[in-house]
């Protein structure tokens, strides 16, 4: 896929074109933007564009051994890092191999290129090896970080990379994209895009996953009082995550419901307008403010490698206490 095959970030995709083709690549870069927004694929074109052979109109083109290699992610000078799956912080062990082999002379790239994918979880061992790296910037290397919360990124390192910002993508457009793109029914997409904030890359995973059965399960449970009867103990933290995204999300919609007084609402589950409807109309606003205060906690204290079991137990006390 190339820069054309990226939708709603022009800006930073022009931004990145006017470096390359202008001889004004910066040794750092940060990728500023929500998940699944185009991050990854933006850098590794950009990552094609500094290498490519035969470059046209800004892209990539796509047939050179450089280009080729980096599509096969076998180019030996272009690297994604990431967390290790089991460990909760972007670790020393996985930056500092990326500095020592960028101190090093490309083994055949103009330019290497090394993307940390969730630099917002590099440990601060981590974050000091690159700020070290940065007082001395190795000449023929770009270090992309890619971020979701700019303030995890010490200010010592912003001031010293080009923070490249990713906007979230309208739902409009989203939909269109999924039913002209991926053939996915008007109604499935329109209510994937809605519960798929600014994200392409969610919608499209969410329509692959079972999300919208998860979704329906979920809130059945949720209207019955029965959330917590889910067996939590297989769960994955992701997972937690992932049912008090749509807990927020059905909270929400009531509270939007309720205040528009059954006029037309822009509410995100909109398949399910009758039954937000109803419940608007029996929950009150202070409860319903609670709630989402109660279920953003928990979101937050998650985020922050609380124990999941004991965040949903923490959190299915307060909305009964409140209910």
């Amino acid at each position: 896929m190339s820069f054309k095959d990226i939708k709603g970030e022009s800006s930073a995709i022009a931004f990145l074109k006017n470096a390359a083709s202008g001889g004004r690549v910066a040794g750092t870069y940060i990728f500023l933007g929500p998940s699944g927004c185009g991050k990854k694929l933006t850098a590794l074109n950009f990552a094609k564009l500094l290498n490519c052979a035969d470059p046209m109109d800004g892209e990539p083109c796509e047939k050179c051994p450089s280009c080729m290699k980096i599509n096969s992610s076998t180019h030996p000078d272009v690297l994604v890092l990431e967390k290790e799956e089991k460990k909760t912080e972007f670790g020393i062990d996985v930056v500092f191999e990326a500095i020592r082999a960028a101190s090093l002379k490309p083994y055949e790239a103009k330019k290497k290129v090394y993307i940390l994918d969730g630099a917002d979880l590099m440990s601060e061992e981590a974050q000091n090896a690159v700020l070290k790296t940065l007082e001395e910037p190795p000449k023929d290397a770009v270090l992309v970080l890619m971020v979701e919360d700019i303030q995890t990124i010490p200010a010592t390192i912003r001031s010293r990379s080009q923070i490249v910002k990713f906007f979230p993508m309208p739902p409009a457009d989203i939909e269109k994209i999924l039913r002209d793109d991926h053939e996915i029914g008007a109604k499935e997409a329109r209510i994937l895009a809605g519960l798929s904030p600014g994200s392409i890359g969610a919608a499209l995973e969410n329509s692959k996953n079972g999300f919208l059965e998860r979704r329906a399960a979920v809130i059945k449970l949720l209207r019955a009082g029965s959330i917590f009867d889910f067996d939590f103990d297989r769960m994955k933290r992701e997972d937690f995550a992932g049912y008090l995204d749509i807990m927020l999300s059905w909270y929400r919609d009531v509270l939007v419901m309720k205040a528009f007084a059954g006029e037309k609402a822009d509410i995100l589950n909109v398949d399910m307008e009758e039954e937000i409807r109803r419940d608007s109309k029996k929950l009150s606003f202070e409860y319903l403010d609670k709630a989402v205060n109660a279920v953003a906690d928990a979101k937050e204290y998650l985020d922050k490698f609380a124990n999941p079991k004991l965040t949903m137990s923490v959190l299915g006390i307060r909305l009964e206490e409140r209910g």
